[in-house]
């Protein structure tokens, strides 16, 4: 189902995941990018595809071999950016591609339905 969105905010969200753990037993995280699209009522969706900023490697050199992990921010939040100015051109998206995520907090949609509220009770 193709939407028209002429007059919703498009912009890069900012999330972060696990990568995997250091040599050492350190948590490795990164940033992830996505795009997400804003109507005036605070209601949102998020672009399906995103993009993890770091992933873990494995190098070898002189017979030994290194863990190390990748940062691709700089060409991952271009990505995103370039996506959004495609999208833009159009102002039309295709809901198959998108998700409903949780509204923008405070917001009309957030008020409207309760269920976001409840949802953030279970971590309390």
């Amino acid at each position: 189902m193709i939407k028209n969105i002429m007059n919703w905010v498009l912009q890069v969200g900012v999330d972060f995941v696990s990568v995997g753990t250091s040599e050492d037993g350190t948590v490795m995280e990164a940033e992830v990018y996505f795009i997400e699209a804003v109507a005036k009522d605070g209601s949102r969706l998020a672009h399906n595809h995103s993009w993890v900023t770091s992933k873990e490697e494995w190098g070898h050199e002189e017979g030994q071999s290194f863990q190390y992990f990748t940062d691709t921010r700089e060409a991952d939040k271009k990505a995103a950016e370039d996506l959004i100015i495609e999208i833009q051109k159009t102002n039309k998206i295709d809901l198959d591609n998108w998700t409903v995520i949780q509204p923008l907090y405070g917001s009309e949609a957030y008020a409207a339905d309760p269920q976001w509220e409840e949802g953030l009770k279970q971590f309390d």
